[in-house]
């Protein structure tokens, strides 16, 4: 009888570990007492822009201030060409993370894609037209007719087709330069080009080369633009605890900068990453922040009409983009940044 007993104790006491052991394996995380993660090591690759690497400011800081590591993730950047290129990645799996403006992650959800945000970085209104003075353009209306350089198929085109139509035109009334981003200002400093949409960076430098021949106005209509860190929905939801310690990383790097802004900043601007960015020698008081707003989801849903009307999506309505964002992760690191309504 001593014997039975001692051996359904034990089988009792192994089959309690074995649970614990199965609960933290599916986890991915060993918590400690106090319910902390304390390992193993886990490795995220995440796909960015060097070119938009300042927007993306907050996981800079994170990576150099070693918020990354105090919750056990060791983070890899790799180097994308564009945004596009970020979220395609997503999908052929050679990145974990995507990072972009919400515009290839709504073009890549209207072909079908299965992919979330899990939260917005930043938000801005940096997009502008401006035109060449001596080709007689004094206001919106006079660029019927003119050369205007853009990248097609970008966030540009989509700001410059709705200034266009505000302003009682359609892209038929002018002239369209396609130019790479990387070229973009080019034409326009040389005078081969009337016009050029493009970021407030640039026209900086372009108002340092040409003076008062520029005339600019913004051209997003109070409609923000936003980074986003995206990813496969499967790799979300399958990792929970990874999102969200990513995410706590995010948070005490928001922290850090309000705090630190000028240190903070000077900081971004030394990471090797940021190395060709749209931000040259300075960087401006840049709005930083976790965040999923209502206006995230309405800058969501214009862009995928305009997808639509140009026949480029495989979807024929509008997507509910609550379906593609991952609100778990910010509600437990920071509930008051989200306001839209689920």
């Amino acid at each position: 009888m001593m014997k039975k007993d001692t051996l359904l104790i034990f089988n009792i006491t192994a089959g309690i570990f074995l649970l614990l052991f199965i609960g933290l394996s599916l986890n991915g995380c060993s918590p400690n007492k106090s319910g902390e993660y304390t390992g193993p090591i886990n490795n995220l690759k995440i796909g960015l822009v060097p070119y938009i690497a300042d927007l993306y400011g907050l996981l800079l800081l994170a990576e150099s201030e070693g918020f990354f590591k105090k919750q056990w993730l060791d983070i890899t950047f790799v180097r994308m060409p564009s945004g596009s290129d970020a979220i395609k990645a997503l999908q052929k799996g050679s990145v974990d993370l995507g990072t972009g403006t919400e515009f290839p992650f709504v073009k890549e959800i209207m072909q079908g894609r299965n992919l979330e945000v899990i939260t917005t970085v930043w938000r801005g209104d940096v997009v502008y037209i401006a035109g060449r003075r001596d080709r007689g353009i004094l206001k919106p209306s006079d660029f019927r007719g003119k050369k205007i350089a853009v990248t097609l198929g970008t966030q540009l085109e989509f700001f410059l087709d709705r200034y266009l139509l505000y302003n009682g035109m359609t892209m038929e009334d002018i002239h369209i330069m396609d130019k790479s981003l990387q070229s973009l200002i080019d034409p326009f400093l040389s005078g081969e080009a009337d016009g050029v949409v493009y970021a407030e960076p640039h026209l900086d430098m372009a108002r340092r080369k040409i003076g008062d021949n520029i005339v600019t106005w913004p051209i997003q209509e109070e409609q923000p633009t936003y980074a986003v860190v995206a990813g496969r929905k499967e790799f979300v939801r399958f990792h929970p605890d990874i999102i969200k310690r990513f995410l706590k990383a995010l948070r005490e790097a928001e922290l850090y900068y309000q705090d630190n802004s000028q240190k903070a900043r000077t900081q971004i601007l030394g990471h090797p990453l940021r190395k060709g960015s749209f931000y040259k020698a300075d960087l401006p008081l840049l709005s930083y922040g976790l965040f999923l707003e209502k206006p995230f989801l309405v800058t969501m849903e214009d862009e995928a009409r305009w997808h639509i009307a140009r026949g480029e999506s495989l979807l024929r309505e509008v997507p509910n983009f609550l379906e593609f964002i991952y609100f778990d992760g910010l509600e437990s690191v920071k509930p008051e940044g989200i306001s839209i309504i689920r």
